[in-house]
């Protein structure tokens, strides 16, 4: 799907299809292609706002052959025949971005007019009246049951979108081709504000469907295609070196967060530290955001897993864990693997949201294996 150059000849500003943007509003979109196992997920952020009044926009894809990140400004004067937003750079994150064939539909790098196709429809003279039009009935993720059809041309299609200004950041709901084809589902949005504490609404939403299997570095694991676990760097903690990797999604009402570390040394020494691991996470204990209570732990399970959950005590929040610990043959490696998701207790999905994380944390954690390298 490519948006054509001369369309933004005709665009003009126009009233808003969704909320105002603030810095921390997210949404994430998942792409099946209806031809091929091929397959894009991607997440838009609303990253910061410049002095001069002007957006950063941050754009995660993934897809089967690796992930990338693409920066971009939007000005919030730009005249009707502007460009905007405006991409300034993209950057290979894990993979490779060459690809030739029918692996051109996989590279991370060629992913973004995804994302420009959604964002450029808030400019679209005519969204802001379809919005005002009568609402069709949909079934889409985060309780979207109604949306407005807007619908413009594309070289030999026409392109739907499904409008709904609850979506943030774009207000777009679906987009597909020729009412249906090849559709970009929005499956979460929400409101994650780092210097805000508390939700400002109970509006947002997670995204722990379209599990993938992705191979990274040293480990493969299945989990949601639109979670985003990066290498966060290396360092070392006595005669160990530590890799760890985080991913995190979510608002300040509804959030979970995936971390992977990866730790090198002698036999004896991540021995001990598994031992100690073990034992430290089968009692007891203070976390960052309350007192975590041992649920169960059993293991050695697959590959050597030693699997364990935790549920965390809080009185605002509901929330738990499920991790696994596991060496390879050579006790030369050893991996964790923490999968954590809280909840607001006055979320009105509360209890929707809690048994699809303890549905989906357990199979991601076990999925877990360590690659010979």
């Amino acid at each position: 799907m490519v948006f054509p150059w001369g369309w933004f000849r005709r665009t003009k500003a126009v009233d808003a299809i969704h909320r105002p943007w603030r810095v921390g509003h997210y949404v994430t979109y998942f792409f099946q292609r209806d031809d091929s196992e091929s397959w894009t997920a991607f997440a838009i952020k609303v990253e910061r706002r410049e002095p001069d009044g002007t957006w950063i926009l941050r754009a995660d894809f993934k897809t089967r052959l690796g992930e990338s990140t693409m920066w971009l400004r939007s000005n919030p004067d730009a005249k009707p025949e502007d460009i905007d937003p405006v991409p300034l750079r993209e950057d290979l994150v894990r993979g490779s971005g060459a690809a030739t064939g029918d692996e051109r539909l996989d590279s991370p790098t060629l992913q973004s007019s995804l994302a420009l196709n959604i964002l450029l429809v808030r400019r679209f003279p005519g969204a802001a009246g379809a919005l005002r039009g009568p609402p069709r009935a949909v079934q889409y993720p985060c309780g979207i049951e109604q949306a407005h059809r807007l619908v413009t041309p594309g070289p030999g299609y026409e392109k739907h979108h499904d409008l709904n200004a609850r979506v943030l950041v774009t207000g777009v709901a679906c987009m597909s081709i020729d009412d249906g084809k090849n559709p970009i589902i929005a499956t979460s949005f929400g409101w994650h504000d780092p210097v805000f504490d508390g939700p400002a609404s109970y509006d947002d939403f997670i995204d722990l469907s379209n599990c993938q299997s992705v191979d990274h570095d040293d480990f493969s694991l299945s989990y949601p295609a639109t979670c985003f676990l990066r290498h966060q760097g290396s360092w070392s903690d006595g005669g160990m070196t530590v890799d760890n990797y985080l991913g995190h999604s979510g608002g300040a009402s509804c959030a979970w967060s995936l971390s992977v570390a990866i730790r090198r040394g002698d036999r004896d020494e991540l021995t001990h530290f598994r031992n100690k691991t073990l034992a430290k996470v089968t009692a007891p204990q203070q976390g960052p955001m309350g007192r975590l209570v041992p649920k169960e732990l059993h293991g050695p399970g697959p590959d050597g897993l030693d699997v364990y959950a935790v549920q965390m005590v809080h009185p605002s929040i509901d929330g738990f864990a499920h991790g696994a610990i596991a060496m390879n043959s050579a006790g030369t490696t050893l991996a964790q693997v923490y999968a954590f998701g809280c909840v607001a207790k006055e979320n009105p999905l509360r209890q929707q949201t809690l048994e699809q994380m303890d549905a989906v944390l357990p199979s991601i954690v076990e999925s877990f294996r360590l690659l010979a390298r």
